[in-house]
């Protein structure tokens, strides 16, 4: 489901949210809320690679988020680091 992929995302995306992040991981712990952890632990190189490539395709929101060099922020290897947190 949506809202769970975005609440999977939120808390490994706190380099980027941090005030958000702050405000959802107080309100998980305070609904007692049971994120799911480690849904990229048994990903291969392969698989981490097309989250990359399905990650940085969405030019737009990411110029928006992060500036017209937001390749230079999202390399391959910080974007595989970020699923892997998840």
């Amino acid at each position: 489901h949506h809202g769970v992929a975005n609440c999977i995302a939120l808390h490994s995306l706190q380099v980027f949210y941090p005030e958000a992040h702050d405000e959802f991981v107080e309100m998980v712990d305070r609904q007692k809320i049971d994120i799911p952890r480690d849904v990229c632990a048994d990903l291969s190189d392969e698989e981490f690679d097309q989250l990359y490539d399905s990650t940085i395709i969405h030019e737009k929101p990411l110029i928006n988020a992060l500036g017209a060099g937001f390749r230079e922020v999202l390399t391959r290897d910080r974007v595989r680091e970020i699923f892997a947190r998840m």
